[in-house]
């Protein structure tokens, strides 16, 4: 086949697999209301104004690239053109969205349809056996592509059907139950807001569990989650002079310091499933 039908045809593979992808992506990616087909041609406006301009101006060139490549290769065709398709778009992807996984697969996934395209178009491949394993391979990008998402749905739901933790707090042997604030995100909770910012306490009460301590005297803090079985790190934000210190509890018990100032102490807790449990309490030292 000559340079000039190779890119011809390439450009014929090119189109089909971006029209594809088009009306494929909206189906997996996208979210529905009670209209699926109002909902499905909306996205697929989306897609077609944010995800072609980078099909043409990225996934045409590699797969005009792969025919010009695959005319010297007379061996494993369909192996080395998905390795054409595939770790460009891996690479692009990385590129473009770092280190969010699912986003990262995106390219790959859409890399795949191009290959299936590539290789039954311009390959023409007639073997059932590889007819069989250019249709499989999307199913498995795909697989690959939704299967994090589906463990943090399984996680959320699991999370959902959990009691809220429920913290006991004791603070030299003083015994109190407090309702945490708590936070979970499939990123590891690291969207959760964080708020590790400990303050002095005001003369009047401020309406959060206070603990009088005598000055200069040891103040022994407990934490106890009675109504969960999960293991949990904690970790203690308090103000020492005049900076703002941060302490890795080791076990769920931690001394504060006899000579820290009256003050509102931030405590976060990190439980096994990156599930973030927070909240505060006031110790009264006298010490102002």
């Amino acid at each position: 086949m000559s340079n000039k039908a190779i890119f011809k045809k390439k450009i014929i593979v090119s189109l089909i697999s971006i029209v594809i992808s088009i009306l494929i992506l909206p189906l997996i990616l996208g979210e529905y209301g009670n209209s699926f087909i109002q909902d499905y041609l909306g996205l697929i406006l989306i897609y077609s104004l944010f995800a072609s301009p980078f099909m043409i101006l990225l996934g045409i060139p590699v797969n005009i690239i792969t025919g010009f490549v695959l005319k010297k290769v007379t061996r494993f065709k369909p192996f080395i053109n998905l390795l054409l398709h595939s770790v460009p778009a891996l690479i692009i992807g990385v590129i473009l969205f770092n280190e969010e996984f699912f986003l990262i697969f995106i390219p790959v996934f859409i890399s795949s349809i191009f290959f299936v395209v590539d290789t039954l178009v311009f390959l023409r491949e007639s073997t059932s056996k590889k007819k069989y394993f250019v249709l499989i391979v999307p199913f498995i990008f795909l697989l690959t592509l939704l299967t994090p998402n589906l463990i943090d749905k399984w996680q959320f739901s699991q999370i959902q059907n959990e009691e809220l933790p429920l913290v006991e707090l004791d603070v030299n042997g003083e015994v109190v139950e407090v309702t945490p604030n708590t936070c979970w995100d499939s990123d590891g909770s690291n969207g959760c807001p964080v708020d590790n910012k400990p303050y002095l306490l005001p003369i009047d009460p401020i309406g959060i569990n206070e603990f009088n301590v005598e000055k200069e005297a040891e103040i022994k803090t407990r934490v106890h989650i009675p109504n969960s079985k999960r293991d949990y790190s904690i970790s203690v934000f308090y103000i020492d002079g005049k900076k703002i210190k941060d302490l890795k509890v080791e076990g769920n018990e931690f001394l504060l310091p006899t000579h820290i100032q009256e003050q509102v102490v931030k405590v976060y807790i990190t439980m096994d499933n990156s599930q973030k449990v927070s909240f505060q309490f006031g110790i009264r030292t006298g010490n102002r």
